[in-house]
């Protein structure tokens, strides 16, 4: 109504009375006062022109720890308790760690979740809530699985302890990254048939969320590129000359530049529905993060002329 465009902004006064509620509400939380924590993360930031603030990263602390408290991060299989609160609560645990792995990504800390204190079991086509959306159950399945991955790439490349033993170390991180580009490859042919091409995908009036899962793709591969290439920089002379590694080096650079140009790809066909879809609050990070990374591929250790990256 014209009333309403021409008022006030009653935005910042909804979202006060939502923040005081969830506050007193923490007190004695809910299943419901995770989904109330998930909804308030989704929102936008207040200022036009600047990024999310460290509010942010410490909210998903608060949205953890209440998590926690409700003891979501446990296996709940053999509880006594309903069929639908069972499937509820392991899909509001995979959502509280989808937000927090990749907000802790894009915002360079560390994650408020513990791999080794968790035991929930993947979210299964049973475990999904029935939908009108399209495509929407697959959708969250794949995240979670590509959320999985990335958390073991922090685990294994981006801790403390990890940066200070693999950071100068090429051989090794070679290695460990093995398995971890084997799962990216698996989880890509998983989602191929649910990715659709094509003018009436890009350019149409559908909207999908395929894009949001291919960012999403594009960031863990390019952050496990990162770290696999991050040794080099470190690397003596008699190392760089050490042809036992001139075949992995070389093929870890074909790969930047093939993920750059992938990241670049992307871009440059994202039509009207895509950029229309639900994408999460956490994607603002990545696009940023990505972003970056590609810069470091083709002008740091990849040196082209020929891509650049905008976003």
């Amino acid at each position: 109504s014209a009333t309403v465009a021409h008022g006030p902004d009653h935005s910042q006064h909804l979202y006060r009375i939502a923040w005081l509620a969830l506050t007193q509400e923490a007190h004695t939380p809910r299943l419901c006062s995770i989904q109330a924590a998930l909804l308030i993360l989704q929102r936008p930031p207040s200022e036009q022109y600047s990024s999310d603030t460290p509010w942010k990263t410490s909210f998903i602390g608060w949205t953890v720890s209440l998590a926690n408290t409700l003891g979501l991060h446990r296996d709940a299989s053999e509880w006594t308790i309903p069929a639908w609160e069972l499937a509820l609560r392991k899909r509001l645990w995979h959502a509280v760690m989808v937000m927090d792995k990749w907000t802790c990504l894009g915002a360079g800390v560390p994650s408020h979740i513990r791999s080794d204190d968790v035991d929930v079991q993947p979210i299964w086509p049973s475990d999904a809530e029935p939908s009108e959306v399209v495509d929407a159950e697959y959708h969250f399945r794949l995240l979670t699985e590509l959320t999985s991955i990335l958390s073991e790439i922090n685990d294994k490349f981006f801790s403390v302890r990890a940066t200070h033993q693999l950071s100068k170390n090429f051989s090794h991180s070679f290695e460990e990254a093995r398995s971890l580009r084997a799962r990216l490859r698996d989880w890509s042919d998983a989602m191929a048939p649910y990715h659709k091409e094509g003018p009436e995908y890009s350019g149409g009036a559908r909207v999908r969320g395929d894009n949001s899962l291919r960012l999403a793709f594009i960031v863990a591969n390019m952050t496990l590129l990162k770290a696999i290439l991050r040794p080099v920089e470190n690397m003596s002379h008699a190392e760089l000359q050490d042809h036992s590694t001139v075949g992995s080096r070389m093929a870890v650079r074909q790969g930047a530049m093939e993920c750059a140009k992938e990241a670049v790809d992307f871009v440059e066909l994202l039509g009207r529905p895509a950029i229309e879809a639900f994408w999460h609050s956490c994607k603002s990070y990545l696009r940023i993060h990505s972003a970056s990374i590609t810069h470091h591929f083709t002008q740091g250790h990849v040196q082209t002329s020929a891509l650049h990256l905008h976003f």
